[in-house]
């Protein structure tokens, strides 16, 4: 274990992202079969479910009914719904919507963060993400960050730890609660999930660490027992491994 600045504790903690990212990409979906399969994951005892995303309703139309999906669902005691907000419009939206944690993105890679994104990783983190986090925070909702091609980019390849690391730092300096280390192509492998996770606690940094990993090259379990063995206990999940395909992975089957 990689010591006392690890998530020592017991329990772990899974954050199922199949009602945002993963039902929809099954076909056509209405407002009430979100609503459903959310309202069932609460049931089922999940108590972090990443339901929706507040992306322009014209660009990624599949999303558009996020504040519907929101109305509708029978808020359970003790879950935390989570929502996707790309810029500042988004998670005004997320806030006016009831959203308690709103999810933001950045990419460890400057090529993937322009083409995912639409602008380069400094922009996103000197511009965009200060102005969700101001709105979240004014509001009392919490900010969970995703780190993605934290283990490396299918475009420009290897991504440094050291540049990963620098970018923890700042969102967790930003005040993100919770930061969720992405590996969006499948890159990872059991000894680079354990030297990153044991180089990270090793900071001792107060924001909470989550590990997400993608399946495509078959290592996505081996990679959470690593992460598990370096200290993680916060893991994002797809029930049924439902999950959209990250953006400019080279395999179009790809579960959490």
């Amino acid at each position: 274990m990689a010591g006392k600045s690890a998530q020592s504790e017991t329990n772990v903690t899974f954050v199922d992202t199949a009602a945002r990212d993963g039902i929809v990409t099954a076909g056509a979906c209405s407002i009430s079969d979100k609503v459903a399969f959310i309202n069932r994951l609460a049931e089922a005892g999940l108590k972090h479910i990443d339901c929706v995303a507040f992306t322009h309703p014209r660009l990624i139309p599949k999303h558009a009914d996020a504040e519907r999906v929101m109305q509708e669902i029978n808020k359970a005691s003790g879950v935390v719904y989570i929502g996707l907000a790309p810029n500042e419009i988004g998670c005004r939206r997320a806030v006016v919507a009831g959203v308690d944690q709103v999810l933001t993105l950045v990419a460890a890679s400057d090529e993937y963060n322009k083409l995912s994104l639409g602008r380069c990783m400094r922009d996103t983190l000197n511009k965009t993400l200060p102005a969700i986090i101001e709105v979240a925070t004014q509001a009392g909702k919490e900010i969970r960050a995703y780190i993605l091609t934290a283990f490396g980019c299918p475009y420009t390849g290897r991504v440094l730890y050291d540049d990963v690391i620098g970018i923890i730092q700042k969102l967790s300096f930003m005040g993100a609660k919770e930061i969720s280390i992405v590996d969006s192509a499948g890159m990872a492998n059991p000894k680079s999930v354990k030297d990153f996770f044991r180089e990270v606690f090793s900071l001792k940094l107060k924001t909470s660490l989550a590990a997400h990993f993608h399946n495509n090259r078959g290592l996505g379990m081996a990679n959470c027992i690593a992460a598990y063995e370096a200290g993680i206990r916060i893991f994002d999940t797809a029930l049924g491994g439902l999950s959209g395909t990250p953006f400019g992975s080279i395999d179009q089957d790809i579960g959490n």
